[in-house]
Parts: structure tokens; sequence; C-alpha cells
């Protein structure tokens, strides 16, 4: 088995790394599965859907992963690649 079990996407404060990306580049290279492990700092930053205001520095949130998005995202992405 071929696996990849730390893969960062956008949706983690230390990656640019488009999330249909790193899928399509998966699939490129015969990868049998992968595991998105973005990073989540409770305590420290706030999550996009607590209510709470998202602090920006340099133009960048300082809040979690945003989970809202993220699973919409991973949804589409499974219906997308079931039509492919």
């Amino acid at each position: 088995m071929f696996a990849d079990y730390h893969v960062h996407t956008a949706f983690s404060d230390d990656s640019i790394y488009p999330m249909e990306q790193v899928v399509q580049d998966a699939i490129s290279k015969k990868i049998d599965e992968i595991c998105f492990t973005e990073h989540v700092d409770y305590g420290i930053k706030v999550d996009w859907d607590s209510g709470k205001e998202i602090v920006y520095r340099n133009g960048e949130p300082c809040a979690n992963c945003n989970y809202p998005l993220y699973m919409k995202t991973i949804k589409q992405m499974k219906k997308d690649m079931v039509t492919k």
C-alpha cells in the first residue's frame, strides 16, 4: 500500500496547496490513501464558526482550519471524484 498520512492543504496555516490539487496529485502518483492533517491550535486560535471575531495578521486569518468550508470542500471533492 502506498499512502501519505500527513498532508497539509491550504486549509492549514502553513500550506498553500489546494485540496483539489492534493487529490489530483495523489491520483496521478497512484497513492492509495491520503490523510489531511490540518493544523488546529485550540485555546490559541478561534474557530471560524465560534461566533468570535477572526483576527487578521498581515492579511492572514489567525484562526483554526475553517471546518465548515473544509467539510463542504471534502464532500464536493468526493462527489466530483465519483463522477469522473
